[in-house]
């Protein structure tokens, strides 16, 4: 399928479809067996059994899901809202990374606090994949929860730029803000971003 995949032509596709047809019906009928199973099987009490009719019980959900959502995409819908991207961890999301190397990755997007010391003084663990310029402000307002101050300094790559964060840093007086502006820069920016003080903050 992923040598079918890069060549993105109309004919590849088609044979996706056919390949994935062919997984749904094998799909279909293990979970059929599978819930023969869960029906005929009596824990009588005896946990570990229990636990792996809790499993196989989840696996079933989870692939029923999966061939529902394989149905819509044979059916025409290629695009697919909240799909499952892992059987093994239903709740992760596709993340784009914008490497060239791995365009997207599947999982959670963790934001970390540290300090110039590297003591991580806050985290927080996203559902899907906000935008890093609306993770900035709750990490500041968390350290100031934290330790009743604003931070001296605050250092960024420039994912986490934007105007609205420039003038929020400012109201929490943050003094110093090295996060560098995306897009085109005024004159006024590049200088600002060439002080002594902007590139330490930046290594």
């Amino acid at each position: 399928m992923a040598k079918l995949l890069r060549r993105r032509t109309h004919q590849s596709w088609e044979e996706i479809d056919t390949i994935t047809s062919e997984i749904i019906a094998i799909s279909e009928d293990v979970c059929t067996k599978a819930k023969s199973v869960l029906e005929q099987t009596r824990d009588k009490g005896r946990t570990h059994v229990k636990q792996l009719k809790d499993q196989l019980e989840q696996a079933i959900t989870v692939t029923d899901r999966l061939v529902e959502q394989a149905k819509q995409v044979v059916s025409g819908h290629r695009i697919v809202s909240n799909r499952i991207v892992s059987f093994f961890d239903p709740q992760a999301r596709p993340i784009k990374k914008g490497k060239l190397s791995k365009t997207t990755e599947f999982g959670y997007k963790v934001r970390i606090d540290e300090t110039e010391n590297g003591f991580v003084t806050g985290y927080e663990v996203y559902q899907g994949n906000p935008s890093d310029d609306e993770l900035l402000i709750p990490a500041v307002k968390h350290h100031i929860k934290q330790f009743s101050e604003a931070p001296h300094a605050v250092a960024t790559d420039r994912g986490f730029g934007s105007k609205k964060n420039d003038k929020e840093l400012a109201e929490l007086k943050v003094k110093h803000a090295s996060v560098p502006k995306r897009g085109k820069k005024s004159k006024k920016r590049i200088e600002q971003e060439s002080q002594p003080w902007f590139q330490d903050l930046q290594r």
